[in-house]
């Protein structure tokens, strides 16, 4: 996709835009803390790492929104924009000096991992509730730190399933499965039709991979810990079944490419007719409409005898513990989380990323193609990742270790459910043991 092409929603007239972002400044960021800052005086430079969206026009939209900041500030911005998959490990980088960057963007329980290497931002927090309304309680619980805000929340990226009404119709389906015994049968008959396959990424990637395994273990009733407790509970027989169910599903009807696919991959393989079904977030979607594809529907991610769920968490916005201007970089993420702004951007990225706060998903770019409605509703029934432990940097640091997706992976690859259950339990175990 070239990023060049307009984003249809946005207005790129540049002086217009100034102007607008100027008396939105005004209007709308009176609750916001003020911070007094050399650069009233000297022009510095704020070094920001964001993630870079797929969808066309969002990365110059991002870019220009921030340059704006800069020119009613009278200081300088340097955005780095990198992929989503790439952010985590960029991230900490940044947070432990091999990259100068005032402000970071962190993924999911990140904040957890990072906590001693930010600032306090609670006090920014509380500014941006008591404007827009309370957080959802899944961004609350991945961002807020034992307590602490120590970066501001900017939205998450739901899953749901996608699928070709075409494909599903061929294999007699008339509706989209919802549970995961109907999803792998799908599986299988679409293969047994030549139809092409289900498709799902594996690798150690953000979102479709731990949206998939993470979803169907918490629905067939196993989960990483015991409720209550630190005991790890990976290796329980729920787990086993399930897996041992997941094993012949996916060689009977699963692309085995999938092993190797990040979300970029899992995104090109279906908007290029390669699969007919995956889990992932709705940039899929997206990218699927402006290629033109109009065989193509969005459905609630299965659920089974346990429920249904998918793993929720919030991306946000920290101040670095090493930036050299702290109370720029305060103000910077204080004026791009007020909703003056943090609104424009919500609805330049076309549904691709829900909002933090609950009343802004009433915002009309939601309405406007129902098949978004079920990545919203999603945050009806989600769960943080480490569930049923509550939050901790021992759970942040399993998540960023991908080790319940490579569980999976290993399986899928032909890896016995034994010996691949008992390796991610003795990881699992390692952390939840030595990390507080």
């Amino acid at each position: 996709m070239n990023d060049s092409t307009p984003c249809p929603l946005i207005t790129t007239d540049r002086r217009r835009f100034i102007r607008t972002a100027a008396g939105l400044v005004a209007a709308g960021s009176s609750l916001l803390p003020r911070y007094s800052t050399q650069a009233q005086e000297t022009a510095l430079q704020l070094n920001v790492l964001l993630a870079s969206s797929s969808i066309p026009g969002v990365n110059d939209f991002t870019m220009q929104l921030a340059q704006t900041w800069a020119e009613l500030r009278g200081t300088e911005i340097n955005i780095a924009l990198t992929e989503l998959v790439d952010l985590p490990a960029r991230a900490e980088r940044s947070l432990r000096g091999g990259e100068q960057r005032d402000v970071v963007e962190l993924q999911d329980l990140q904040p957890y991992q990072f906590s001693d290497l930010l600032l306090d931002v609670t006090q920014l927090a509380d500014a941006v509730i008591a404007e827009q309304g309370p957080y959802f309680p899944w961004v609350e619980q991945t961002v807020r730190v034992y307590g602490v805000w120590f970066s501001l929340p900017i939205g998450g990226c739901p899953p749901a399933m996608l699928y070709r009404p075409s494909a599903l119709s061929a294999a007699g389906m008339p509706t989209p499965p919802g549970d995961w015994t109907a999803y792998f049968d799908l599986a299988a008959s679409l293969k047994s039709i030549g139809a092409p396959a289900a498709g799902q990424a594996l690798a150690q990637t953000p979102v479709a991979a731990p949206a998939f395994c993470y979803a169907y273990m918490w629905s067939n009733g196993a989960s990483e810990i015991l409720p209550g407790s630190r005991d790890v509970s990976f290796a329980s027989d729920a787990m086993r079944n399930a897996l041992d169910r997941f094993a012949l599903a996916w060689q009977s009807g699963f692309d085995p490419d999938g092993t190797q696919w990040d979300d970029k991959a899992n995104l090109t393989a279906f908007v290029e007719g390669r699969t007919s079904i995956t889990i992932g977030a709705a940039d899929i979607y997206l990218a699927a409409k402006l290629a033109g594809v109009s065989d193509i529907a969005a459905a609630p991610v299965p659920g089974d005898a346990g429920g249904q769920f998918v793993p929720l968490g919030s991306r946000s916005l920290g101040v670095s513990l090493r930036s050299a201007n702290p109370d720029l970089a305060m103000e910077f993420i204080a004026w791009w989380t007020a909703q003056a702004q943090y609104s424009q951007w919500v609805v330049a990225l076309q549904g691709s990323l829900v909002p933090a706060n609950e009343p802004l998903v009433t915002l009309p770019v939601f309405d406007v193609d129902t098949n978004l409605r079920p990545f919203i509703e999603a945050t009806r029934y989600g769960r943080v990742k480490g569930y049923s432990a509550a939050p901790s940097k021992a759970s942040a640091e399993v998540t960023a270790n991908y080790f319940v997706v490579n569980t999976f992976a290993d399986v899928a690859r032909g890896v016995d459910v034994t010996t691949a259950i008992g390796r991610g339990q003795q990881l699992m175990e390692l952390f939840y043991t030595q990390t507080q």
